[in-house]
């Protein structure tokens, strides 16, 4: 007689926790960096792996290592954060360019980034001068300034209050509503089209706290036709229109090639024990 589904599930489960862990060793970390310093300026901090140089940081006031980090769990998935290492505290008193770092060119046809983001303090304007907080990527600065028409992803205010992905100073896809006091996780998937190191970067999607599966769902994805960037070598941080008493808190940034990198599985061990599990739920169905 043929096995049902049913009788099969075990040996699916078993097939999963064998083959998973070995998915995992094939990953590729660009860059990461949880902050893991003294509390104080960012400026000339050298953490992290994957760098090929320090922070350069505008002003101690405005960009400073607090000690706290964050911990965020995803639904379905591992955890991030939680490792007991600081946090990065973006506050009033610096406009444009924050902090920067170099990494070694990146012109692959997809790059995944992820930040833990949290308005700790204060409140987050949508009218006036609308408060921003971005990531940008380039492959040349001026002068601690980068170009206009390249790819930021963060929170870009305006009276729809959200987050948003933009590759050029015209081409943005957004998510009206989300701006809050509440933790977040930031991913996103900037890529080509025409692949290779000659293509250019002009697509731009994002997810707003994932679920582990949810890869082939992004929130919001910008799309353009314009040829700006075909590789980079800089992450940044920028801001706009902060108020005294108003404060960020950015955590665990990881740029890598895979959606599962910056939106981890639970930890082998976990996933063996959750596994474990299931198939003992099955047989007790049997």
């Amino acid at each position: 007689m043929r096995p049902s589904i049913a009788h099969c599930r075990p040996l699916l489960v078993l097939i999963m926790a064998i083959t998973l862990p070995a998915t995992w060793a094939q990953a590729v970390i660009i860059a990461n960096d949880n902050f893991s310093y003294s509390a104080g300026d960012l400026h000339g901090q050298n953490g992290g792996t994957g760098w090929s140089d320090a922070w350069d940081a505008d002003a101690s006031s405005t960009e400073t290592v607090v000690s706290t980090g964050l911990s965020y769990g995803i639904t379905g998935g591992g955890t991030v954060g939680g490792d007991g290492s600081g946090a990065l505290q973006i506050g009033a008193g610096g406009f444009g360019e924050l902090a920067f770092r170099l990494l070694p060119s990146q012109s692959g046809n997809a790059v995944f980034f992820r930040a833990l983001v949290k308005l700790s303090a204060g409140t987050f304007e949508t009218s006036g001068s609308p408060d921003a907080l971005l990531f940008w990527f380039d492959n040349a600065i001026a002068g601690g300034t980068h170009s206009t028409n390249i790819p930021n992803i963060g929170l870009l205010s305006d009276s729809n209050n959200d987050y948003a992905v933009r590759l050029n100073s015209s081409t943005v896809a957004r998510l009206g509503g989300h701006v809050d006091n509440d933790m977040h996780l930031i991913v996103g998937k900037l890529y080509k089209t025409a692949p290779g190191p000659t293509g250019y970067y002009n697509r731009f999607s994002m997810w707003l706290d994932p679920l582990a599966g949810d890869e082939a769902a992004p929130d919001a994805t910008a799309t353009t036709t314009s040829n700006y960037l075909q590789n980079f070598q800089y992450l940044g941080i920028r801001s706009n229109s902060l108020d005294t008493g108003d404060a960020f808190i950015i955590d665990e940034i990881l740029l890598a090639d895979s959606f599962s990198d910056v939106v981890p599985l639970p930890e082998p061990a976990t996933l063996a024990m959750m596994l474990l599990g299931g198939l003992a739920t099955i047989r007790r169905r049997r």
